[in-house]
């Protein structure tokens, strides 16, 4: 995902966002920070990646470093 929220063009770097059925959405005791989660209910990894030509996700960095 690009900074702007808009979905990042194969090769592209971006922020990488999850969501599936079986994903957590947080914890018992409510320490998740309500931010982890973006509108549409993506998990903010805060991993950058890019996908490659064949489609397989490459990890490239973290956001906070």
């Amino acid at each position: 995902v690009r900074p702007d929220g808009s979905s990042a063009a194969e090769g592209e770097e971006g922020e990488i966002r999850a969501r599936a059925p079986q994903m957590m959405k947080g914890y018992v005791d409510d320490s998740l920070d309500p931010a982890a989660y973006d509108e549409d209910g993506f998990f903010r990894t805060g991993d950058i990646g890019r996908f490659d030509t064949k489609g397989n996700l490459v990890v490239t960095g973290r956001l906070d470093t």
